[in-house]
């Protein structure tokens, strides 16, 4: 079945009535299941010990230290940084690696624009 053109595909629609009207009771019920789940969540490791630079999707004012803030968690932690980025945050982290490439460590973007070439196997 396909949909006929100019509406969008089956399913595809905002949520029904019902879910939105059971929206406060399904958060009160997560935030409650947060204070059964934080002893485990207490023994979980916090990290390796390794810097990581995160970059929201950042204004001007926040591009413009952007290198000098990588290159003082490099220098002060001795060993390269991991950069994530979310959105346009993810394209800033993926041009400073590789202005930076030296003190970088890997970039992780979440929700960025970015397309890649897709590489055939012919």
């Amino acid at each position: 079945m396909s949909a006929s053109p100019g509406r969008p595909p089956r399913g595809a629609g905002a949520p029904g009535a019902a879910l939105l009207l059971t929206d406060y009771g399904r958060a009160a019920g997560e935030f409650g299941s947060l204070f059964y789940s934080w002893p485990l969540l207490a023994a979980v490791p916090c990290g390796d010990g390794r810097p990581v630079l995160v970059l929201p999707g950042p204004t001007a004012k926040a591009v413009t230290g952007l290198r000098g803030r990588l290159n003082h968690l490099s220098d002060e932690h001795a060993t390269t940084v991991t950069l994530t980025g979310w959105s346009l945050g993810g394209i800033y982290a993926r041009q400073l690696a590789r202005r930076t490439p030296t003190s970088v460590r890997q970039v992780i973007t979440l929700g960025s624009p970015i397309r890649l070439a897709i590489l055939s196997p012919h």
